[in-house]
């Protein structure tokens, strides 16, 4: 996905675990691979231009993580403008694809508007990434395979040829970490975090138990054609069952990283 750089994007459904188990792994990470959010800052130290005082400071800035993060929010060392250019420019088919897909759904203009924001977000990532051309290895808690949720409708119609095309015409080089759980394990997790932390992804919003449990029946269905069509194309994938510890799942991760999978 980014050039020189090796990347590795975690998978499953929405309240399966994923970022609970990204976080544990980033513990304990192998030294040569970095966090996506740790590329991006990476990525905007190298690509600030300038030989005058402002730009060294902001060069020297980003060498501090705690400083980066904050500086990050306020500093664009490339226009929004040209990292979408460069991307469409690249992947036009699958840029196209997706903004129809988002915009065309039977959700509402909130929902649209969301989605549509997050595609955006992802893909001027992606394209900061490849324009700094980092020689690294990425680790990804959310990416583009992530994103293929953003583009389904809210109601509970079959969108197998939807998710079929967005997987064939995905801009991926790396591996996947497959996160699997029980469907009704999944809806408890769910609810309990919502109960216990007041937060709840906006495709969950005001769902009842039965129609979480409908919702997250349909999208297994969609990861499993996902995965199915990566691994056709020769993508490396690591299953990991999510039922078994936290600290068993990580440390098999860990070994799929230092191995380049």
């Amino acid at each position: 996905m980014v050039e020189n750089s090796y990347w590795v994007e975690f998978f499953g459904a929405p309240g399966v675990g994923k970022s609970t188990l990204f976080n544990e792994v980033v513990k304990k990470m192998p030294k040569d691979w970095i966090t996506e959010n740790q590329a991006i800052l990476n990525s905007k130290r190298i690509l600030t231009t300038g030989k005058g005082v402002k730009s060294k400071l902001f060069k020297f800035l980003y060498t501090n993580a705690k400083i980066a993060k904050f500086l990050s929010k306020n500093h664009e060392p490339v226009n929004n403008r040209i990292l979408l250019s460069n991307f469409i420019k690249e992947f036009s088919f699958f840029y196209n694809f997706s903004l129809d897909s988002i915009f065309n759904s039977n959700s509402t203009s909130y929902r649209k508007t969301t989605a549509f924001l997050q595609f955006l977000e992802t893909v001027k990532r992606i394209s900061l990434l490849r324009k700094s051309n980092l020689e690294t290895n990425i680790l990804s808690d959310e990416s583009f395979c992530q994103r293929m949720f953003t583009q389904l409708s809210e109601e509970d119609i079959d969108e197998e040829i939807k998710v079929e095309s967005y997987f064939n015409n995905l801009p991926f080089k790396g591996g996947i970490v497959y996160v699997k759980l029980n469907k009704k394990e999944i809806v408890a997790r769910i609810k309990k975090r919502y109960k216990e932390t007041n937060k709840i992804n906006y495709m969950n919003v005001g769902l009842s138990s039965q129609e979480l449990l409908n919702q997250t029946n349909r999208y297994v269905g969609y990861i499993k054609k996902g995965i199915e069509i990566l691994e056709k194309k020769g993508v490396p994938i690591l299953h990991i069952d999510n039922s078994l510890s936290v600290e068993f799942n990580s440390n098999e991760i860990v070994r799929f990283l230092k191995n380049k999978c």
